[in-house]
């Protein structure tokens, strides 16, 4: 009975932490030790890791997405938002976070080197592999899907979907 108990409350806890971003407030922190940011090194892909406090100083164009084939068509409407708040591709840091705990079973190998692969496309974009769902669960975002995010400089939410 103390077992359940126990666990019920660390359940509850968790939960308690977890907040959804919205407009006009802060971004709730998440740090991403299990996987991290991503650079390339020789050949090699390079994990270090990575926190959401990390991202203030310059408005932040964030996408959050399950590392499924497809999921990035989601994120085409943040373009209209970024125009209408008067920013420009080159003012903003682009990050994109890959939920690799959300692919589909099997892609592994085929997601690492999706990643190596954008990360050579796109080398300052930042690109966090998030191998346990740490963003997914704190944000509470939705599993298999996809989330875009725009900050300000002083780390609040302008938009969220």
């Amino acid at each position: 009975m103390r077992f359940i108990l126990g666990t019920c409350c660390l359940l509850l806890a968790s939960l308690a932490q977890a907040q959804r971003p919205a407009a006009g407030e802060a971004l709730p922190t998440v740090a991403i030790d299990d996987g991290g940011s991503i650079e390339i090194e020789g050949d090699d892909l390079v994990f270090q890791p990575w926190s959401s406090d990390s991202l203030k100083g310059r408005p932040v164009y964030l996408q959050h997405m399950a590392a499924r084939a497809g999921i990035d068509e989601i994120n085409k409407s943040m373009d209209n938002a970024v125009e209408a708040l008067g920013y420009s591709a080159e003012q903003l840091v682009s990050v994109a976070i890959a939920n690799k705990d959300d692919a589909t079973w099997g892609t592994g190998l085929f997601v690492a080197g999706q990643l190596k692969k954008n990360k050579l496309r796109y080398p300052d974009t930042v690109i966090v592999a998030d191998n346990e769902g740490a963003a997914l669960k704190q944000w509470q975002l939705q599993p298999e899907n996809a989330a875009v995010i725009l900050l300000s400089p002083e780390g609040q939410v302008l938009f969220f979907k």
